[in-house]
């Protein structure tokens, strides 16, 4: 899937990424349930995964 943003719109998906990685990272932190600490760890590496991809296309336009 390609989708194209102009560059306020890529920034104000960087910053809602960067929130809800921050949110995650605090929900991880207070959840005892391992198999849920787990999915959420899982969700974490996603985030961090499309963080990346978000960063890199923004850098090269």
């Amino acid at each position: 899937m390609q989708v194209n943003l102009e560059p306020t719109e890529a920034s104000l998906l960087l910053s809602i990424l960067d929130s809800s990685l921050g949110d995650l990272r605090m929900e991880i932190g207070k959840t005892e349930n391992f198999d849920m600490r787990n999915e959420l760890k899982d969700r974490e590496a996603i985030l961090k995964t499309i963080l990346v991809r978000v960063r890199n296309a923004t850098a090269v336009a």
